[in-house]
């Protein structure tokens, strides 16, 4: 049985294809700055600025002349320098170098959070909007109904994957795959001062990179079969539209099968028209609304005629 386009499940269609593709760039959006963080906070040190010491002052030289009654301070060349050490008291004391969190470290907790709310919300509004596809197109019998439900189930197993469940369920060790700023910059540091709280290098890599990239491919995945899915239930409004879908059924013909009506069906699925047998056979037209007027009959081809009276045979 062949498939009727519906213009307003068409018209569904379309908003949820849009939908789901925009909600799709945006956790991928999430997902590259979250990992842009990462590398920011891990292999460099833009967010530390380093305090250097104050520089001593030079110690006042005093000359002792030896013919004076009292001691004056004098700079000329010749004099006799007094090997005497100042005071403890007034001995400038280095101070250590330290490592201060600068504007940059502010930067990048803000995109840090950014990227984590606007992840958030793309990964529940993909997994829903999915959801209304797969009644969508099941209501509507689309052909690719099984992909926008195998798109479905995987964007469930990503909303998992994407949201805090450990802040919700302590017991899990898993932060997910958008961790918070605060436990990034900790671990990263426990890691640089081989802290033994550190977390190991496996379970650290995995959710700072291994898991985001994942959920990044899964996400172009999951669009990417929704589109494949609705693509027969989606009627063409333009002409470019309407020629892409003829050359692509066009193309599928064999050779030597050309005379077969399967471009008038792309034709016809195309615009939505109904396609079948009973929409293409003609009509049969009675015998006397094919007669002229005029009291002639119709006679098959072939069948001989008795002529008209009134005429003379030539």
């Amino acid at each position: 049985m062949s498939y009727t386009p519906k213009p307003h499940v068409s018209a569904a269609l379309r908003h949820l294809r849009l939908a789901v593709t925009a909600a799709g760039a945006a956790l991928s959006l999430a997902l590259i700055l979250q990992m842009l963080v990462f590398a920011f906070v891990h292999y460099t040190d833009v967010r530390w600025t380093e305090m250097e010491p104050p520089k001593q002052s030079t110690r006042e030289m005093r000359v002792v002349r030896s013919n004076a009654d009292t001691a004056v301070s004098l700079s000329g060349a010749g004099s006799k320098v007094a090997d005497k050490a100042p005071p403890p008291e007034l001995t400038v004391q280095a101070a250590d170098v330290n490592r201060v969190l600068n504007r940059n470290n502010l930067w990048m907790h803000s995109t840090s959070d950014l990227a984590r709310s606007m992840g958030f919300v793309a990964v529940v509004v993909l997994a829903l909007c999915l959801f209304q596809g797969v009644i969508v197109a099941g209501g509507a019998g689309v052909p690719g109904v099984e992909r926008c439900v195998t798109s479905s189930s995987w964007a469930m197993v990503l909303a998992l994957v994407c949201l805090p469940v450990a802040a919700m369920l302590p017991g899990i060790p898993f932060g997910g795959a958008l961790p918070s700023y605060e436990w990034l910059t900790a671990a990263s540091e426990s890691i640089h001062n081989n802290s033994p709280a550190s977390p190991g290098w496996g379970e650290f890599y995995a959710s700072v990179l291994i898991v985001p990239l994942i959920a990044l491919i899964a996400t172009g995945l999951i669009v990417l079969r929704f589109h494949m899915g609705v693509e027969r239930g989606v009627i063409a409004t333009s002409v470019s539209e309407l020629d892409e879908k003829l050359h692509r059924e066009m193309s599928s013909i064999k050779l030597g099968a050309t005379s077969a009506p399967r471009s008038v069906g792309a034709l016809n699925r195309a615009i939505g028209e109904p396609t079948g047998l009973a929409a293409a056979a003609p009509k049969p037209v009675p015998e006397q609304a094919l007669a002229a007027g005029g009291g002639q009959s119709l006679r098959r081809i072939g069948e001989p005629s008795s002529g008209d009276g009134l005429k003379r045979p030539i």
